[in-house]
């Protein structure tokens, strides 16, 4: 079952086990993946980016860094519980109730 004790992505690390997986993107809508609707008043949208795999987890950091996204690194792909479930919020707001897709999250760390 997936949800709060497991996730797609640690299902297919078990299937794949040597296969180097990690989550991300997932919580980004299509409609603001462009140059143009990236621009959130000056900051970047937030990729959450999770894995097992220090190499592989920053690859996708870098590759979301280089496409203009904010990366957010999550050392432990059963972080991907979260962000499935971060996923499934962000789908309610926007069709659920009526908010639309040209949405995005921002996670701001205070210093």
């Amino acid at each position: 079952m997936l949800g709060q004790e497991n996730s797609a992505a640690e299902e297919i690390a078990r299937l794949v086990p040597n296969a180097h997986v990690v989550k991300a993107f997932n919580t980004i809508f299509a409609d603001v993946m462009s140059k143009e609707k990236m621009d959130r008043a000056g900051q970047k949208i937030t990729a959450f980016v999770a894995s097992d795999e220090d190499v592989a987890l920053s690859t996708v950091a870098k590759l979301a860094d280089d496409m203009g996204f904010a990366s957010v690194t999550i050392s432990k792909l059963s972080a991907a519980r979260y962000l499935e479930a971060m996923a499934h919020l962000n789908i309610e707001l926007a069709i659920g109730q009526d908010g639309g897709t040209n949405a995005a999250l921002i996670y701001h760390r205070a210093s």
